[in-house]
């Protein structure tokens, strides 16, 4: 007996209901900071580089796309944020202080703002009565504007407004992380990319950079079976 022969129309049919190679398209994830309770606890192994900007990576129940740049920014910031909490970080002389003029309220009430000038690691230096000079300042300092942000916190002081020194940092110690950090197109070889990853599950928060991007991108194992129609 001839089988039966495929017509025209079951054939279009066919070819339209058959999803195309661009039309399939991979389960990930991209992980937040809440979904993660725990860290894995599964060893991270790095595989290799795509293109400088991303290191693939495994465990035993997933694949790991990282964000190298991203990775790297929330490894310093978190490094630069413990070195400011117990007082470890470095003060740097500057080769032309910085004289704020127009201060007499600030110098009238030194003794009132000396004590969080101090906490900051701002190094001042009274002159008559309505300078302050600059000669000192903390290391998380150097890679962002100095006078403008002085200008800032000077203005909030005056305004009588509350002073979060923790939030006042954080964007200033994000801006120093990412200019410490290795960029895209930055080659690693894979004892460089085992370190990062190491690091960067070793933060509190290793799924978000600073800024809050993801640093991470996962794709699980059953994913990969179900795209492979196993």
């Amino acid at each position: 007996e001839s089988l039966p022969q495929p017509t025209m129309d079951s054939l279009v049919m066919e070819r339209e209901e058959r999803p195309t190679l661009s039309e399939t398209k991979p389960q990930v994830s991209v992980p937040m900071e809440a979904e993660f309770v725990e860290k894995p606890t599964l060893v991270i192994r790095a595989l290799a580089q795509h293109h400088g900007n991303y290191i693939l990576a495994e465990d035993d129940q997933r694949l790991y796309l990282i964000d190298q740049h991203a990775a790297m920014e929330r490894i310093q910031y978190e490094k630069i944020k413990k070195q400011f909490e117990h007082r470890t970080m470095m003060s740097m002389p500057l080769l032309f202080p910085i004289t704020l003029s127009n201060q007499h309220q600030i110098v009238a009430q030194w003794d009132v703002y000396l004590p969080l000038f101090q906490q900051l690691g701002l190094e001042f230096e009274l002159f008559g009565q309505d300078r302050l000079i600059l000669r000192e300042i903390p290391e998380w300092l150097v890679d962002v504007d100095a006078e403008n942000f002085l200008y800032s916190l000077i203005d909030l002081l005056l305004e009588n407004k509350e002073v979060s020194i923790s939030e006042m940092l954080k964007d200033k110690i994000a801006t120093m992380a990412c200019h410490r950090s290795i960029r895209f197109n930055d080659k690693l070889n894979l004892v460089q990319m085992e370190q990062l990853i190491k690091d960067l599950f070793a933060c509190e928060n290793p799924y978000n950079c600073p800024h809050g991007r993801p640093t991470v991108v996962l794709l699980e194992a059953k994913s990969l079976l179900k795209e492979f129609g196993r």
